[in-house]
């Protein structure tokens, strides 16, 4: 059972996560999102309005401060693993003219890092901080495929060729190409991918992994 010192703590960190989800909401919207009484998501969220991590808005929705676009610039320059990552993305887009993408696991879902806007339409709702299912897109395929030595015959051909593809199984005319990112120990811990106009993934499938996989080959984790 968790402690009583820790509740206020979870309570606050599973309010962020709703927000995050689902944009700006009124409490008692909050409250039916959360196993929680309406009370004590009142209390909640006042402690998070006095920190400044949540905003409170003329139409009685409560959403996300601006504090956070800061703090993720922080976390994001703290991650030493990932030093480099914007100079690879921007490699991928250059080879590619895709929009490009590295994805890692988190409470068992896909959460986009970070990102760089191809040359094409923009056409892709997924953002640093962004979170889809895992086995959404080709990034999702890729770390589902890599999360666990039992995977279904679905995940099987990832493994096999290196690579997993999405056609349109997300948004209609939109495919992706995505490749896993290893670290020194033979470990899968995030996916390098590409997405764009259909047409284009499927004419430059096997270009567009090849550049992942060269890509991926200067993110691998020490």
């Amino acid at each position: 059972m968790r402690g009583s010192s820790q509740r206020p703590l979870h309570n606050a960190s599973e309010l962020i996560e709703v927000l995050a989800d689902s944009g700006a909401l009124t409490v008692g919207e909050i409250a039916e999102r959360l196993p929680l009484p309406r009370a004590t998501v009142y209390r909640t969220v006042e402690a998070l309005v006095a920190s400044g991590v949540v905003d409170p808005l003329p139409n009685s929705q409560f959403a996300l401060s601006a504090r956070w676009l800061r703090l993720a610039d922080v976390a994001l320059i703290n991650m030493a693993e990932w030093t480099g990552m914007g100079e690879v993305l921007d490699t991928v887009v250059d080879r590619t003219s895709q929009t490009a993408f590295l994805s890692v696991p988190y409470r068992g879902q896909m959460l986009c890092l970070d990102w760089r806007q191809g040359r094409g339409i923009d056409m892709i709702n997924y953002r640093p901080g962004s979170l889809l299912p895992m086995r959404s897109g080709a990034a999702g395929r890729v770390l589902a495929a890599y999360a666990s030595d039992d995977v279904d015959s679905s995940l099987v051909s990832v493994r096999r060729h290196g690579y997993a593809v999405s056609d349109e199984d997300v948004t209609p005319g939109i495919g992706a190409v995505g490749v896993p990112v290893f670290s020194s120990d033979g470990e899968v811990r995030a996916a390098l991918s590409v997405g764009g106009l259909i047409a284009d993934i499927r004419a430059h499938t096997a270009d567009f992994a090849e550049a992942l996989q060269s890509a991926a080959d200067q993110l691998r984790l020490r």
